[in-house]
This record gives C-alpha cells, structure tokens and sequence, in this order.
C-alpha cells in the first residue's frame, strides 16, 4: 500500500523555511554570509539542511537512540551529485529522510559505530562504511520508495543514493576470480 500522503502546505512551507535556513547557515561552499535567500547554485548540501529531530518518532529503550536507517550524509551525496535546486525537492527529501519510515531504533553504541564509518567515507578516509551499514541504507531506500509516492526529483536522490551504496557495497564486497 502506497501512501499518498504529502506534507500539508503548511508543513511543506515549515520544511521549505527550516531547509532554506539550514542552508543559509549549513551549505559547505557557501562564501557568504549574507541572510538573503539561499544559493541553490551552489553544489553542496549538508546534512542540517534536511535533518529533523527523529528522537521520538519511534519507541526506544534504555540505551537505544532513533536512527537514520537512509543517512542523510548519503542523501546528501547524491543531492550533490545531482545537483539539487529545486525547492520543492529538497522540502520532500527532508520529510521522507526524517519520517518514520526511515527511523528504527537502535543500540547507542551501533548508532555511534555506524555514524563515524558513513562518516569517514564522505570524508574520503575509507571507500565504504561497512557490509552492514551499506545494507542497512538500502533497506531504508527500498522503504523509502515502498511507502510514499516520490516527486520525480525526490526519486532521483532516492536512486543516487541506491547508486552511490551499490557502489559502496560493491568496495565492501569485490568479487573473486
């Protein structure tokens, strides 16, 4: 079953306001300090600029926090790569990056663990994050894709991402001859 629900206007604007803040704060080659609206020229996003607090969307136990299961440094890889401007494309990835969807709960310590290896791979240090956390993205991508009816943008960050983590588990697991 497909869920066809969009944010409202309403919340559509909040997102858009929260995500053009974030970018006035958060872009990474942003030279300017200016407070006017957002370069959308500009090529790249970082993740304050679709994050949402997720911490009481799904039910946890003691030592467990909300996670991610999509991170948002990868959507934020392949918003790059795509070279993301439209608005309204970046006010839908923040809602299906942030819903409830895309959040399970999970041990601090693997949340922590999983967090510097995606890290360290957008930092160039390392090629993949792991076998795991790579398949642990795509899981969240396929529901993603399952769940909501995509903006044709929105679907192609959605598909960068598959990409990108193909390519990550591709690294994490070469083949043999």
């Amino acid at each position: 079953l497909k869920s066809t629900s969009r944010p409202t206007a309403t919340v559509r604007a909040a997102l858009l306001s929260a995500a053009m803040a974030a970018l006035r704060r958060g872009r990474c080659d942003s030279e300017s300090s200016d407070d006017s609206a957002p370069d959308f020229d500009a090529t790249e996003w970082a993740t304050r600029a679709i994050r949402g607090n997720v911490t009481h969307k799904v039910k946890t136990k003691d030592h467990e926090e909300a996670d991610h299961k999509l991170e948002l440094q990868t959507l934020c890889a392949a918003m790059n790569n795509l070279r993301v401007k439209d608005r309204d494309v970046v006010a839908d990835v923040k809602h299906v990056a942030n819903d409830v969807v895309n959040v399970r709960a999970v041990g601090w310590k693997e949340n922590v663990r999983t967090g510097q290896r995606v890290k360290a791979v957008y930092e160039g240090r390392v090629p993949h994050p792991g076998v795991r956390a790579v398949d642990k993205q795509l899981k969240g991508a396929q529901d993603i894709k399952e769940t909501f009816d995509l903006l044709p943008g929105t679907k192609k960050v959605i598909d960068e991402a598959e990409r990108i983590l193909m390519e990550q588990r591709r690294a994490a697991r070469p083949v043999r001859a």
